[in-house]
């Protein structure tokens, strides 16, 4: 699936360069072919006149049959090459030099209105965040190039190729967990259940985390993506979920590798919920990546009446969460009076105080001093929903302070928004930091992740890489 292979296409005959220089047909050469998605593409152009300009697209149909398409225009070199890895788009849907930048730059409009929406208000236009890919396997991405190929600019030759990008690799299996109370989806390597375990939780949105789990596979590690809610047989919401269910989790995963420990990942509430679990259990955690986190214990979710509600609790009972102090209204805890139900604004006022609480001895502060694990920390500077980065910085200052005997690192994803640590959902990010996401729980709830598209993408992607790399450090001697 990795080697890289190429396909040309061109057309027949001759171009006039200029007074009757002849220059060979435009050729476009896209590889590797097909590419794992976070596999850096190599798209070649050869024939412009030097100097020329080049336009070159790229367009795709997603699962709701939206149709989307970046544009990226250069200046060929004095060779007459373009290479988007060494020369800058000037203008587009994307500026600057970026290998990958006809690809997170998409947006959702064909070709010919491209021109006309290159400046629209995702939020008036009403664009989705994202494109919907579901978990589709892969993609079929058309690029087309139009090359200049006279000085004069009368001659423009359009050359054009299907580049297939893969979401997953053939040897990934999926498997349907239903054991007892348990549900999820298991991805192993070539179906075995002989790879590194890793119990993968999902944030405030619920269900199995599917494209995580599927990625961790793809590297080698057995990856039981569990669902707690929102899912068949499973509560409808982040409330009251007991942690012994993720100790149940653990154990099942330990049963299908033969290992002695798990190592857990997660996203925001999910980057809660792994801290949470893993000084919980510290017996039987291997490692710990968590992704945009709380260093504290939040309350249920997702709508401000769940505020005064519990998310977790232990031995039948409530974990104390920030939030729920008895007799404190959540208006008073924050100093306010007004009624806060204008999106996320709520969340992230509350979230704030409680992510940069110095109050080593405040119940709800999550005891990650008890994790007997490495831990990886993910967060992105220009988080929109919460501060994960304080928050990440929080626990490394507790845990320092504790003499905490494992090793503890923190990738701040500069200019990174709240999918930082989920590259592998990332395919497109052009307006994710921009358009409003409504939350699957309460539609009245918008989101706006934060950061910049290309540092939403390359931040996520760089944590991917160091993420994998952790994982394989750390979690090895688990596996038998």
């Amino acid at each position: 699936m990795r080697a890289i292979s190429s396909v040309v296409y061109g057309l027949a005959g001759w171009a006039l360069f200029g007074i009757g220089i002849a220059l060979a047909d435009p050729t476009l050469t896209v590889s590797p072919e097909p590419r794992l998605m976070l596999d850096e593409p190599s798209i070649q152009v050869r024939g412009a006149v030097p100097g020329g300009t080049v336009i070159i697209e790229a367009s795709m149909t997603d699962l709701q049959d939206r149709v989307w398409t970046s544009r990226g225009v250069y200046y060929a070199d004095f060779d007459g090459n373009v290479d988007p890895a060494v020369l800058a788009s000037v203008r587009g849907t994307y500026t600057g030099i970026d290998a990958f930048g006809l690809f997170w730059s998409m947006l959702p409009v064909p070709s010919e209105d491209l021109t006309a929406n290159l400046h629209t208000d995702p939020m008036a236009a009403d664009w989705p965040s994202g494109p919907a890919l579901g978990l589709a396997p892969g993609v079929a991405v058309t690029i087309t190039a139009h090359v200049e190929t006279r000085a004069d600019s009368l001659d423009t030759v359009t050359v054009s190729a299907t580049h297939q990008v893969a979401f997953a690799t053939e040897d990934v299996v999926r498997r349907e967990i239903i054991e007892g109370d348990l549900r999820g989806a298991l991805y192993t390597h070539d179906g075995g259940g002989n790879g590194m375990p890793v119990l993968v939780v999902s944030g405030s949105g619920g269900g199995a985390p599917e494209t995580a789990a599927r990625a961790l596979a793809m590297e080698g590690f057995t990856a039981f993506a569990v669902a707690h809610f929102r899912y068949q047989d499973r509560p409808d919401e982040l409330l009251n979920i007991p942690l012994e269910y993720f100790r149940d989790a653990m154990e099942f995963l330990k049963r299908e590798t033969g290992a002695d420990r798990v190592a857990l990942m997660g996203s925001s509430r999910g980057g809660e919920g792994v801290l949470l679990i893993a000084a919980t259990f510290p017996d039987v955690v291997s490692a710990v990546v968590s992704g945009v986190p709380s260093n504290v214990v939040n309350s249920a979710c997702c709508s401000p009446a769940m505020t005064y509600q519990h998310a977790w609790t232990l031995g039948g009972k409530p974990l104390p969460a920030f939030g729920l102090m008895e007799g404190t209204s959540f208006e008073e805890l924050l100093g306010v009076t007004e009624k806060y139900t204008d999106g996320l604004v709520w969340f992230q006022r509350h979230m704030l105080i409680g992510a940069l609480t110095k109050d080593p001895s405040a119940e709800y502060l999550i005891r990650v001093e008890n994790i007997d694990a490495p831990i990886l920390l993910i967060s992105g500077d220009d988080d929109a929903i919460w501060p994960s980065a304080p928050a990440a910085d929080a626990v490394v200052r507790r845990l320092n302070a504790m003499e905490f005997a494992h090793p503890v690192e923190h990738i701040k994803a500069t200019g990174a928004g709240h999918l930082a640590s989920l590259a592998e959902r990332l395919f497109v990010t052009s307006l994710i930091g921009k358009a409003g996401f409504r939350h699957p729980l309460d539609p009245s709830i918008v989101i706006k992740m934060g950061g910049t598209p290309a540092e939403n993408f390359h931040g996520a992607r760089d944590a991917h890489f160091r993420k994998i790399e952790f994982l394989k450090q750390h979690t090895a001697e688990t596996a038998k």
